[in-house]
């Protein structure tokens, strides 16, 4: 009987044991959801503490500014300074500086030093490579090496500015230029009438829209040297002339524009140019027709 007593005693006490145990459990697992309850709000109550001081005080926007007509100028005579025909920018709807090939980069360092003031058959201009780039560097953020020149295309007519020089050698740093036309300048391309309607920047980039009107002359003109005008919205002039307008020169002796040449601004195409600042200096990146 005894022994019994104690089985019983025995087992009350595992069972007391097992109930204390899984309320032990029961316990842990309450807290740790407690746990996680409270670290989850916490968290969430950070995160949202967080956006709500981004939402009241934003990161700040960089706004457009209008560039002045100074700034306009200058960012304007330096992407002139960079020689590419009129059909390469124009001819399609968008002009990238990478596009740009080593003929269009050494032209439009050779410029800078006027070799079309040697002609052919009484000099040459012996140029420094690092000269050239020099040059090169203040209206393209790209450099010529002597294989560039070296393998540069034999000029040809094909370019209004491939035909005013010609490479004699690159050796040693040094590339011997001569000019193919005496007196001539790196031009004679056709004529393109512009009008700068608006100048902007934002951040690092500054933008210019121009009206463009291409132009070329008539057919018909009267025994008083009277041309006519003909201007069109495309370079290649494939579709039908805007207007056609009496002038016997596009501008005066001083470049102004002459009374009764300028077109109707209204009718034609706008380009966006967009120029890039490094250094303190805005460089040409591309155009692009603005449909």
């Amino acid at each position: 009987m005894e022994e019994e007593n104690k089985k019983i005693k025995k087992k009350n006490i595992k069972t007391i044991r097992g109930k204390a145990l899984t309320a032990y459990i029961v316990v842990i697992i309450v807290i740790s959801i407690a746990l996680a309850y409270g670290c989850g709000f916490l968290l969430g109550k950070e995160l949202y503490d967080k956006k709500e001081k981004n939402n009241n005080n934003p990161t700040p926007i960089e706004k457009e500014e209008l560039l002045t007509d100074e700034a306009v100028k200058n960012i304007m005579d330096r992407f002139e300074g960079i020689k590419i025909s009129s059909e390469r920018l124009y001819k399609n709807d968008k002009f990238e500086i990478s596009s740009i090939d080593n003929n269009e980069l050494l032209v439009t360092a050779l410029s800078k030093f006027n070799v079309y003031n040697v002609c052919a058959k009484t000099g040459l201009n012996y140029i420094l490579l690092s000269d050239i780039n020099n040059e090169l560097n203040k209206y393209v953020q790209k450099s010529l090496t002597m294989d560039d020149i070296k393998n540069n295309p034999s000029p040809s007519m094909g370019n209004p500015y491939d035909y005013a020089y010609s490479i004699k050698s690159a050796d040693n740093e040094r590339v011997k230029v001569s000019s193919n036309v005496c007196g001539g300048e790196f031009g004679a391309e056709d004529y393109v009438y512009r009008h700068i309607t608006k100048g902007t920047k934002n951040g690092d980039y500054a933008y210019i829209y121009e009206k463009i009107a291409f132009a070329r002359y008539g057919k018909n003109f009267d025994y008083d040297g009277e041309y006519y005008v003909d201007y069109y919205k495309d370079y290649i002039k494939t579709g039908d002339k805007v207007e056609t307008i009496p002038s016997k020169e596009f501008t005066d002796a001083n470049g102004n524009p002459k009374e009764g040449s300028t077109p109707n601004w209204d009718l034609y195409n706008t380009y966006k140019y967009t120029f890039k600042l490094v250094d303190g200096a805005y460089y040409f990146q591309s155009l692009e027709l603005v449909k």
